[in-house]
């Protein structure tokens, strides 16, 4: 009896069910992380497929813990896109660079993406454009493909975001406010009375 595999049509390809996309981000902080998770977003909102990200967040320095590296380790294993976001003035520490170098030689059986993300202002010279070249080369040899994002840590969305966040505020003062002029309330009594 032979087997045979059956070859995806542009339906099957193009189904309306959503893509998972495995992201592992690696960021320096909080601001790193945002402007990461910001670009990631966007890059997957413009895909031609429908795509979600499940992203699994490692701060850089929480890859010196023996724990929370073995379960990075785990994350970095199923990842599509390694994603690492730093600031860009400083070189990384030796910990994060021998993993981020693992993670990228790992062998996988599907395509993989490595995003690097940097403030809009860096310019990596000295020991961090090194340690970028080295990630970059490695990647390269790993047949990745290596895309590098230099951005800002404000992000307008984000701002509108928060801005909106007040506005549920002023339509419960509306609703207290009624409840206050309606007849028969009496402001004599108090909650304890």
């Amino acid at each position: 009896m032979i087997a045979m595999e059956s070859v995806p049509t542009d339906e099957d390809v193009f189904s309306d069910e959503s893509v998972q996309i495995q992201i592992l981000l690696v960021y320096e902080d909080r601001p790193t992380g945002l402007r990461a998770k910001c670009a990631l977003d966007r890059a997957l909102s413009q895909l031609e497929v429908a795509a979600e990200g499940q992203v699994n967040a490692w701060r850089l320095d929480l890859l010196n813990d023996r724990k929370c590296k073995a379960k990075a380790n785990r994350d970095a294993r199923g990842a599509d896109i390694l994603a690492l976001s730093v600031h860009g003035h400083k070189p990384l520490d030796t910990q994060s660079r021998a993993c981020l170098k693992q993670w990228i030689g790992l062998k996988r059986t599907q395509p993989c993406a490595l995003m690097i993300s940097l403030d809009a202002n860096s310019q990596p010279v000295g020991d961090l454009g090194t340690d970028l070249m080295e990630l970059c080369s490695v990647a390269a040899s790993n047949h990745m493909t290596v895309l590098l994002q230099f951005g800002d840590t404000s992000y307008p969305e984000i701002k509108d975001v928060i801005a909106n966040i007040h506005l549920p505020a002023d339509s419960t003062s509306h609703v207290i406010e009624t409840q206050l002029h309606r007849p028969g309330f009496s402001r004599q009594w108090g909650v304890n009375d």
